[in-house]
């Protein structure tokens, strides 16, 4: 089977994040791909910001937390080990402020 590329919008640009809220990416079909690339982006470097890359099911049929990180800068660029089917990204804001987010993604099958 010949490789085939994945790229697309995992977040449409200034997905909003509210203040103490989540913004969560649409559920992935990641199968047959060994990584996953991330490029995430936000207003300015905001500590209140994490973000969390979940990958699943698992038997209870849940998608759970296997990286994660802080926007310590506005861009962050994430490379994961695909540890399932699908993926799932959660931008959590814990801040007293609104704020957004926009992203892609990219990997390879086959």
């Amino acid at each position: 089977m010949a490789s085939v590329a994945v790229y697309d919008i995992l977040f449409t640009p200034r997905s909003p994040v509210p203040a103490g809220g989540e913004a969560l990416s649409a559920v992935v079909d990641v199968r047959g791909s060994s990584e996953v690339r991330l490029l995430l982006e936000t207003r300015e470097p905001d500590e209140a910001l994490t973000w969390s890359v979940m990958f699943g099911p698992t038997h209870a049929g849940r998608l759970v937390p296997t990286a994660s990180g802080g926007f310590g800068s506005s861009v962050q660029v994430i490379v994961v080990p695909t540890f399932g089917p699908r993926m799932l990204l959660a931008v959590r804001n814990s801040a007293a402020l609104d704020t957004w987010v926009d992203g892609n993604y990219y990997f390879v099958k086959g």
